[in-house]
């Protein structure tokens, strides 16, 4: 068996293999004598029929499948021989080209074939120090830490039963609903506090001043820019029954209610700047992504980098898996939810490729630079890695994560190295944490950056019209400087 592989692409490779028919014929009398011992066919004791008869019995299809089967383990010994850099993408399948000219087999041939596949793409990273880039000047108020002690309240709150009490906001309320007309919309005992609008229908507003026990259908209807995704209809009946009604009692907040949070803090004072530091924390440590994922936006214009098609396939596909969790749905169930809405999954997913396209340009170039400046990762740091990230697995099972914990201390070198060797400048403009936090800074951002360019465009625009407006005189200046140049 002779093959080759090549790169014909940025993302792709082929391999040309040359499968000899003794390869193949030894399979074939390996599952024929198989049969032939457990044939039964009339006139003859089973396992005692003649081999040609049970042969001409078989027909074609019965070597067609068997070189096919010797064309995949021929495969996976010549993909074992490739190099690494023209080894297939875990999610790539192989597709066999030109099929029409290697079937149908035929005995005493031997059968040349090639298939193509997804590979890592082909690119360079040259450029990625010295680059300035700005971030977001995140300032951590006392108004933060206030909220961050509500929030610490409404986890400590005492859960009263509200028999007879109307559903108010704030409450924890307990329901049945099942959307009219809509598949797999039914939920049972489905529960949430009203006014956080996390369920799928958005009936917050809706339930308030039902009580339990209360069944009715309600009409919600949504504005077009607030319809749930995947919703087509403007409107929708929803039938709910309440199952119960809680109200939350919230703790005072002393020194108790200090000590309560946690045993190292003792006081009202101690509970502020503990919870300031973990704010700072955390951050320390979002500021950390954002100002790489900063660096990045700069730096992938400037790369040329074709993304193979599975790898976006496979982004995606976690996405939508987290997704459904998230919606308190398996894949199935989500996918049917979809098309019970008229919605096929390529379609939902679709808008979804970008980011993803984007995000794994993102890992493949820190992968590069971590490559270019050759990180070391010491057998000590791997087993610090390891006993932190994996207290609790036996030694012998602690040896499977190695090569990961290897890989991702290296990776996150590299992200230290970039963060090191390129400047990093405060914006001049404040950005509070909450507004850094929910990602609200950057659609500030985008939206000056789109009004920019609208207004750039109709400037440029104007510019053209008024052009267009006066030949005579773009004529006549033109005129004028000849006979300048005459003189």
């Amino acid at each position: 068996m002779a093959n080759n592989a090549k790169r014909v692409s940025t993302t792709e490779a082929e391999l040309t293999i040359k499968l000899e028919w003794k390869d193949i014929q030894s399979k074939y009398d390996e599952e024929l004598s198989k049969i032939v011992t457990k044939a039964s066919i009339p006139g003859f004791r089973q396992g005692k029929a003649p081999r040609n008869l049970v042969e001409k019995k078989l027909g074609d299809g019965f070597l067609q499948e068997i070189a096919a089967n010797a064309m995949d383990d021929a495969l996976k010994v010549a993909l074992e021989k490739v190099d690494k850099a023209l080894q297939p993408l875990p999610y790539s399948t192989p597709a066999l080209q030109d099929e029409e000219k290697v079937f149908p087999v035929k005995k005493n041939e031997d059968i040349t074939f090639t298939v193509k596949y997804e590979i890592m793409p082909e690119f360079e990273v040259k450029n990625y120090k010295g680059i300035e880039v700005e971030y977001p000047n995140v300032t951590i108020s006392d108004n933060l830490v206030d909220n961050e002690i509500e929030r610490l309240r409404e986890q400590n709150a005492i859960l009263k039963d509200k028999d007879d009490a109307p559903i108010a906001e704030g409450d924890i309320v307990n329901v049945d609903y099942e959307a009219e007309g809509i598949k797999d919309s039914k939920r049972d005992s489905y529960v949430f506090t009203v006014g956080s609008h996390s369920s799928y229908f958005d009936f917050d507003d809706d339930i308030i001043g039902f009580k339990k026990g209360d069944e009715k259908t309600i009409e919600k209807k949504y504005e077009a820019d607030k319809k749930p995704h995947g919703l087509e209809a403007d409107s929708v009946k929803i039938k709910i029954k309440v199952n119960s009604v809680k109200s939350k009692e919230l703790p005072k907040v002393d020194d108790e209610f200090a000590e309560d949070v946690s045993e190292k803090y003792k006081n009202v004072k101690d509970l502020k700047n503990g919870i300031k530091s973990n704010l700072e924390s955390r951050l320390n440590d979002s500021m950390r992504e954002t100002k790489i994922s900063l660096l990045l936006d700069k730096m992938l214009p400037e790369i040329k980098l074709d993304i193979p098609k599975s790898m976006v396939d496979f982004e995606v596909a976690n996405t939508f898996r987290r997704f459904s969790s998230q919606m308190g749905m398996s894949e199935g169930d989500a996918i049917k939810f979809l098309e019970a809405n008229g919605q096929s999954l390529n379609d939902f997913t679709a808008p979804w490729r970008d980011d993803a396209e984007h995000t794994i340009k993102s890992q493949l170039v820190v992968s590069r630079v971590r490559d270019n400046e050759k990180f070391e990762v010491t057998e000590d740091e791997i087993t610090k890695e390891i006993e932190k990230q994996f207290p609790n697995v036996s030694e012998d099972n602690k040896a499977v994560y190695k090569d990961i914990v290897k890989d991702n201390l290296e990776y996150q070198k590299a992200i230290d190295f970039l963060l090191k060797e390129n400047k990093f400048v405060p914006s001049k403009e404040e950005v509070t944490y909450e507004d850094f936090a929910s990602g609200a800074y950057l659609a500030k951002k985008e939206e000056k950056k789109e009004t920019k360019k609208a207004t750039k465009k109709d400037s440029e625009s104007k510019g053209s019209k008024e052009t267009e407006k006066k030949p005579s005189e773009k004529k006549a200046t033109t005129k004028k400087s000849t006979k300048s140049e005459d003189k």
